[in-house]
């Protein structure tokens, strides 16, 4: 019988990571982020802590504040760098291309994406991007997902961490010339009057609708930090963005886990999708409510914990439920991640 968590745990499955985060641009139409470094460095050590217990694991990171050396304590085989698209494209072409059929490939961005509405392309943008030049400066999504679909690798997981929003339009002299940013917000961002009809949101979405049609065999999730029209939000008390933080969290807490301890995307996401949509509209009166996109059969496995030491939530209260999950939120309030 397939047990996906069987495999990691004795080595004849993998789990490979690709995570990138992107705080400083050099284009002036691309403004700078506070919190996607730490997203990123945040979210690899909550991963690496949930997949200890695999022999085979793999992390590509890229973000603001990396080393060129990944830390002691990182996977042998582990990459780390600073954010480029051509290490981030290297790194993805090497995870792609080595992930045998039973490994599970995750690929995950916080920063900004951008929809070029005269050729209607999405890209992924780094320090280095040129909103004049996007094709050859920055991450087209077709090409990730192209990558992402020849592979090997049966099951496939793609998270991004940026607003789908035409109210997030990036200021300069890109505005009203066929470009609409993903951005994130700390404040509440006035609607400018001339927004584009052009919305982001539909067009990533049915980018990847398109693409989900042509995994006949693959299981694939993906996963968006907010829905149309919405914002993404960042969190100065705790310098992350709300989605990620949310995520990270998940991943930690206790009442995720089934009860052979396994974390699966799908539970994940409810925790995700609750517990984001109730944090922003508590600070900011606003909606944002992460989006899964879910293909093929089975769900997919991207962590463990161990069941000895869970507490069966199911069974408990609901009062008691929710000092749990309080206490959970405290902690990691109070839990300080390095960048």
């Amino acid at each position: 019988m397939f047990d996906p968590l069987l495999e990691l745990q004795n080595g004849s499955a993998a789990l490979w990571f690709q995570l990138v985060g992107v705080n400083q641009y050099n284009h002036p139409g691309l403004s700078a982020l506070s919190y996607a470094a730490a997203d990123c460095s945040g979210l690899v050590d909550v991963l690496r802590d949930a997949t200890e217990s695999f022999p085979h694991r793999h992390f590509f990171v890229y973000h603001d504040h990396a080393s060129q050396s990944p830390p002691l304590n990182a996977p042998q085989g582990s990459v780390a760098g600073t954010p480029s698209c051509r290490r981030v494209v290297e790194s993805l072409n090497q995870m792609t291309s080595q992930a045998k059929k039973e490994d599970t490939i995750m690929f995950y961005f916080s920063g900004h994406g951008f929809l070029e509405d005269a050729t209607e392309k999405l890209y992924l943008c780094f320090p280095e991007t040129d909103l004049a030049r996007l094709s050859e400066t920055a991450l087209d999504i077709q090409v990730l997902l192209k990558r992402m679909k020849d592979s090997k690798a049966e099951r496939q997981v793609l998270v991004l961490d940026a607003c789908h929003s035409g109210g997030a339009i990036s200021e300069g002299s890109f505005r009203g010339k066929g470009a609409i940013a993903l951005a994130r917000s700390e404040q509440p961002v006035e609607e400018p009057a001339d927004i584009p009809e052009l919305n982001i949101a539909p067009k990533l979405q049915e980018v990847l609708e398109q693409d989900s049609v042509r995994r006949s065999k693959q299981d694939v999730c993906y996963l968006l930090s907010s829905d149309v029209d919405q914002l993404s939000w960042e969190l100065r008390d705790v310098q992350h963005g709300a989605f990620t933080y949310c995520l990270m969290n998940g991943i930690r807490s206790t009442g995720v886990a089934d009860e052979q301890g396994r974390i699966e995307v799908s539970r994940l996401y409810e925790h995700v999708r609750n517990q984001t949509r109730q944090i922003v509209h508590e600070r900011s009166g606003r909606l944002q409510t992460p989006y899964l996109l879910r293909r093929g059969s089975r769900d997919i496995v991207i962590g463990f914990q161990d069941p000895a030491k869970m507490e069966n939530l199911s069974q408990l209260p609901l009062s008691r439920r929710k000092e749990h999950y309080e206490l959970v939120f405290r902690q990691y309030l109070a839990h300080d991640y390095p960048t």
